[in-house]
């Protein structure tokens, strides 16, 4: 009834090779496209978190370089007030004058 020889069930086997590679191919794309997909809304999450920490690197630097500024006036202030103090006006804390008498010698 059906007299099929061997090149036909090679050419059969061909094809179902073939169609199976085609659906392999076909489930790897798919499978491909999912993981772009999310792959993109991880790397927009990233991209949200390093703006977020570079704006907050911003913040940090101007806030060093005004506490600069203030140190530099305040370093400026100190030795202005310092220059316009007489020295005899000068008097140290009590242990810290002790100690100081105790090391070099002298009295009160």
């Amino acid at each position: 009834m059906f007299d099929f020889g061997i090149s036909t069930y090679l050419k059969l086997g061909a094809v179902v090779a073939i169609l199976a590679i085609i659906g392999l191919g076909y489930w790897h794309y798919t499978s491909l496209v999912d993981k772009v997909s999310s792959l993109k809304i991880e790397l927009a999450d990233k991209d949200r978190e390093l703006r977020s920490a570079k704006a907050a690197v911003e913040a940090m630097n101007d806030v060093v370089e005004d506490a600069e500024v203030q140190q530099a006036k305040s370093s400026t202030l100190q030795t202005a007030v310092a220059k316009a103090r007489p020295t005899s006006d000068i008097e140290l804390p009590k242990p810290l004058a002790d100690a100081f008498l105790t090391r070099f010698g002298g009295s009160q």
